[in-house]
C-alpha cells in the first residue's frame, strides 16, 4: 500500500470516527435536555407535595378550632379540602407526563445500547498487618 492509499484509508476512518462522535454528542445533548425537563417536573411535584402537607396541617388545626367552638367542621375545611384535591390532580398530571416521557425515550430494538460489565473489587490481602489499638494511657 502506498502513501496515497494509506492517507485515503486514514481519512475515511477519521470521517467514520467524526460521524460517531457527532452522533454521540447529539444524543448526549438530547438526553441532558430530557434530564433537565424531568428534574424540573420532579421539583414541581415536590413543591406540590409540600403544599399538600401544609394544607393537611391547616385542615387539622381548623377542624380542631371549629370543634372547640362548636362550629360545623365541614364548612370550615371545605375550601382547603377542595384545594388539596386540585393539587393531587395537578400532581397526577405531572406524574403522567413523566411516565409518558419515559415511554417515548425507551430504547427500541436495534438501538445502540452500551453495556457495562460489572467488575468485582479485589479481596483484601490477608497478609496485611491489622491496625493495632492505641494503648490505654490509664493502664500505665
Amino acid at each position: 500500500m502506498d502513501f496515497d492509499e494509506l492517507m485515503k484509508t486514514v481519512g475515511a476512518k477519521m470521517n467514520e470516527v467524526r460521524d460517531v462522535v457527532m452522533d454521540f454528542t447529539d444524543k448526549a445533548g438530547k438526553k441532558a435536555g430530557e434530564i433537565y425537563g424531568d428534574t424540573k417536573v420532579k421539583l414541581k411535584i415536590a413543591d406540590i407535595q409540600r403544599d399538600i402537607n401544609h394544607l393537611y396541617r391547616e385542615v387539622g388545626k381548623a377542624a380542631y378550632t371549629a370543634n372547640q367552638a362548636g362550629e360545623d367542621i365541614a364548612a370550615v375545611i371545605g375550601d382547603k379540602c377542595s384545594e388539596i384535591q386540585r393539587l393531587y390532580a395537578e400532581m397526577e398530571e405531572l406524574n403522567k407526563s413523566l411516565s409518558k416521557d419515559k415511554e417515548e425515550t425507551a430504547p427500541e430494538a436495534g438501538d445502540d445500547v452500551i453495556e457495562v460489565e460489572a467488575q468485582e473489587s479485589p479481596a483484601p490481602e490477608e497478609d496485611a498487618p491489622a491496625a493495632e489499638a492505641p494503648e490505654d494511657a490509664a493502664a500505665e
